[in-house]
């Protein structure tokens, strides 16, 4: 069989299967490593780690800045049920049930706090793992 047959057999071009030799994931691990040359045996040495440390940066992502709490304590009214609860304390504040209406505000609020403080333990508990996660 051609190489011709095989490309047509997987709805590609000969053009197109030789441009997807190419590409970075079709690129063989002893050629990258040739490329950079590293041996895959024995890996960088410690002078060359160093030397790309500072050349690169360590590999780490950039940490991100959390968002201010007032963002984080509006954002739980973002489900239905919370939108729900709100319009009808809303509504029955306007036909003159204050009282019901502002009970009503308050249990939104607290459940606010509630998923609030939840979702800060599990951050906690995210940042926990990271740091087990740099001993190794």
């Amino acid at each position: 069989m051609t190489d011709k047959t095989v490309a047509s057999r997987k709805g590609e071009t000969p053009a197109s299967a030789g441009r997807a030799a190419n590409t970075w994931y079709a690129v063989s691990a002893d050629d990258v490593a040739q490329k950079l040359g590293v041996d895959p045996a024995n890996g960088l040495s410690a002078a060359q780690a160093a030397e790309l440390l500072k050349k690169d940066g360590p590999n780490a992502l950039p940490a991100e800045k959390p968002p201010p709490g007032w963002k984080l304590f509006l954002a739980q009214y973002r489900s239905y049920m919370q939108i729900i609860l709100v319009g009808a304390a809303l509504a029955s504040i306007l036909i003159g049930q204050i009282a019901t209406g502002v009970a009503v505000l308050l249990i939104t609020a607290l459940n606010a706090l509630g998923g609030l403080r939840q979702q800060g333990k599990a951050e906690s508990a995210i940042c926990s793992g990271r740091a087990l996660l740099h001993h190794f």
